[in-house]
């Protein structure tokens, strides 16, 4: 009977030296994905920080493609009222 009682304990403690290998390995393998999930918030947050720079480069590109339309607008202004000038000096001349 005390064999048995022998046995078991043999057993028991060779599954605990193999549960506390396997525990270490978990605690590894944890500090692993903790520092992962620490990454991908940075990455998250630099994603949306671009995202932000993004847009606003994307509204400094439209003030800039829309300059010279703005300019073209002047320039044919400016046509425009030189034209009718001229007109209006030319008819008050007759």
């Amino acid at each position: 009977m005390e064999e048995k009682w022998i046995e078991r304990l043999t057993e028991v403690e060779q599954r605990t030296k193999s549960n506390a290998h396997r525990i270490e390995e978990l605690e590894g393998n944890q500090k692993i994905l903790y520092e992962m999930n620490t990454n991908i918030k940075l990455l998250a947050q630099q994603g949306v920080q671009h995202t932000q720079k993004i847009e606003c480069i994307e509204q400094d590109v439209k003030v800039l493609k829309d300059k010279p339309a703005r300019r073209w607008d002047l320039v044919i202004t400016c046509i425009i009222t030189a034209v009718i000038s001229v007109a209006i000096t030319y008819l008050f001349k007759i």
